[in-house]
């Protein structure tokens, strides 16, 4: 009988979700005490939520067109693309939205609540 190998297919790339993680840590606002930056994973989707609204002048369109990234927390971003946690600043919104595009075809979604005052990033998972 021959043996078939078994192959894992994830939910979810691991690189957008290391993405997702990565502009929470850089991005979030540190002033908010008592926060913390939450994964939650659903049945269909996994969120990232980071504390604080979106820095300065940066739109959820911005994020989306990347380029010139702008950080309340330049020293923290620095450090991350040093340890090479990312890949180039300014680029993790494309490498999520590409990495989704190719695992199921889907787009991550970004959301700014000023009122709550937290920004989130919701990545579909892959049908089972």
């Amino acid at each position: 009988m021959a043996r078939t190998a078994r192959i894992d297919v994830p939910l979810v790339p691991a690189v957008a979700v290391r993405e997702a993680v990565v502009n929470a840590v850089a991005h979030r606002d540190y002033a908010i005490t008592g926060s913390q930056i939450m994964l939650e994973v659903f049945s269909d989707r996994l969120v990232v939520k980071s504390p604080g609204p979106l820095p300065n002048t940066i739109t959820i369109d911005s994020v989306k067109r990347g380029g010139r990234p702008r950080s309340p927390n330049e020293s923290i971003a620095n450090f991350l693309l040093a340890m090479q946690k990312m890949e180039k600043r300014g680029r993790g919104w494309a490498v999520m939205r590409r990495a989704m595009l190719e695992h199921n075809g889907s787009e991550p979604e970004i959301e700014e609540d000023r009122e709550a005052r937290f920004v989130s990033v919701t990545l579909r998972l892959r049908p089972r």
